[in-house]
């Protein structure tokens, strides 16, 4: 009988540790179905640059780890630093953006969010979609490779208390080269619609139908990168 990894559940506080176990379990299996990691505070609370390089505010990362990410050169040539940039820019202006505002689903989700004590079934339709069938480039529903449709699946905001949480379903991420910028850009987008609505940022919860690698080779020498005590020159 073939091994099937998965379920498996991933709890950090940062973005930075929460990432770098699931790294390492990864190389070790290759790949996991429905895969779960919870980010107990992605946003630091703090209005402070912590990446003056990237430009980002009050987002919660282990420096070192951080800076070894941003450092590491993947097979492709590519940096750590390079891979962040791209999928943040998805999440800020690109692909992701243009689709969870599109049909209004952001200025509803942050009007929303200020009648759900009065409007209890809007604690349930605080969602944003990334697919869409009647659209070419954003559908699944075709039988050619492209256009590919999302890995991003859903956002689903979830307010509690003054906090407000994120969930995010994606049909596959791949671990190694975008995950950890996806994690940056998610909690990035969880501050913004919280400084918007008045709300404190509460935890990430991330949901991977299907987790894998693209650069194998790459992946086992990062986890070694993380595990060592200096940083890259």
């Amino acid at each position: 009988m073939v091994n099937i990894y998965g379920p498996e559940v991933f709890k950090g506080e940062n973005i930075s540790d929460t990432y770098l176990k699931v790294l390492d379990y990864l190389v070790e299996k290759e790949y996991c179905y429905a895969l779960v990691a919870i980010l107990k505070k992605p946003i630091s609370g703090k209005d402070e640059v912590v990446d003056e390089e990237l430009s980002l505010v009050g987002v919660n990362l282990d420096w070192e780890i951080h800076e070894k990410y941003k450092r590491f050169v993947f097979g492709d040539g590519k940096s750590g630093l390079d891979k962040i940039k791209a999928r943040m820019e998805i999440f800020l202006k690109g692909r992701y953006r243009q689709a969870i505002t599109s049909h209004r689903q952001l200025s509803f989700i942050l009007k929303a969010l200020n009648f759900v004590e009065k409007r209890k079934w809007l604690y349930n339709r605080l969602l944003c979609l990334t697919v869409n069938p009647s659209s070419k480039s954003l559908s699944h529903v075709h039988m050619s490779n492209k256009p590919v449709p999302p890995r991003l699946l859903l956002l689903d905001f979830k307010p509690k208390g003054e906090y407000l949480h994120l969930i995010s379903v994606w049909r596959l991420d791949y671990v190694d080269t975008a995950m950890y910028g996806n994690w940056i850009g998610l909690s990035l987008l969880l501050r913004e619609v919280c400084l918007k609505s008045g709300r404190k940022p509460g935890s990430l919860i991330v949901i991977v139908n299907k987790a894998v690698l693209k650069d194998p080779a790459s992946s086992r020498y990062l986890v070694e990168t993380f595990k060592s005590r200096y940083l890259l020159g």
